[in-house]
């Protein structure tokens, strides 16, 4: 039996805002090559609406970086999932699920979606940080990741782990500084390598 916890991605904004397919290039993992020191995480996007021109694109490639700065290399494929955190982007969030909330990972599940994102919710932010929307997206599928990849519900008092985000932190997306902690990122690492070559 999977635990139910989850781990909650919650947005705090100004007042008004409270009130794929595989990309190019994906590689699949029956074709991995891994770097020496550098494991290997896959991960697999499957939206079920339109999300604005080339934001998806943009926010795998920024979720990769965002990985690929703490030493773990982060590649898109659906071409197995059975050996990929799967990750649905949903159209709209149910009607009483937590005000405020774009994103929820299950931490402790092994296989099937692992984590969920809404777009309805998402959209708006998006729209408000139009030209770095696909990294703004990167960072909560990145943020998800994590936690899947740590297999804990708990968040960081900074970084890209907190559990509510600020305007400033969104800023910070633009030019991609809200990162891990030193300890998130440790710890990040230790369980892929631990995991490694199977997520």
């Amino acid at each position: 039996m999977v635990p139910t916890k989850f781990a909650l991605l919650v947005v705090s904004l100004l007042p008004a805002l409270l009130a794929a397919e595989d990309s190019p290039g994906s590689i699949s993992p029956s074709h991995r090559t891994h770097e020496p020191g550098r494991p290997v995480v896959f991960a697999c996007l499957k939206s079920e609406t339109y999300v604005m021109g080339g934001a998806l694109l943009s926010a795998k490639q920024a979720a990769s970086q965002i990985f690929d700065g703490i030493g773990v290399k982060l590649l898109w494929s659906c071409q197995d999932q059975r050996d990929a955190i799967v990750i649905r982007l949903a159209a709209h969030a149910p009607r009483d699920f937590r005000k405020g909330t774009l994103a929820y990972a299950l931490p402790f599940a092994r296989e099937g979606v692992r984590i969920t994102a809404f777009y309805d919710r998402l959209e708006p932010i998006l729209e408000d940080h139009l030209s770095f929307a696909g990294s703004v997206l990167g960072h909560v599928l990145a943020h998800e990741i994590a936690h899947v990849l740590k297999r804990v519900d708990s968040h960081a008092e900074t970084g890209l782990m907190r559990a509510r985000w600020s305007e400033r932190d969104f800023e910070s997306m633009r030019f991609h500084a809200l990162g891990f902690t030193p300890e998130d990122a440790r710890f990040i690492r230790e369980c892929v390598e631990r995991e490694d070559p199977v997520q």
